[in-house]
């Protein structure tokens, strides 16, 4: 399995991430866990990074 690409990226957005982009300095991550490992905000409606198992509503926007 191939790693999907760090949520807020250019490369995540084209893929279709919903995550927010500044928040995540353009897929670099803002927070660090104190282990120097950069932490994400992930949107509960993103295709790529939101677990299957959230059992969140569907998402107005993509209502036809």
């Amino acid at each position: 399995m191939t790693q999907l690409p760090n949520p807020g990226s250019k490369e995540a957005v084209e893929m279709g991430c919903k995550c927010p982009v500044l928040d995540n300095n353009m897929g670099m991550g803002m927070y660090f866990n104190g282990k120097g490992e950069p932490e994400f905000w992930i949107n509960g409606y993103c295709p790529l990074h939101a677990r299957v198992e959230t059992h969140l509503p569907p998402d107005p926007a993509e209502s036809p």
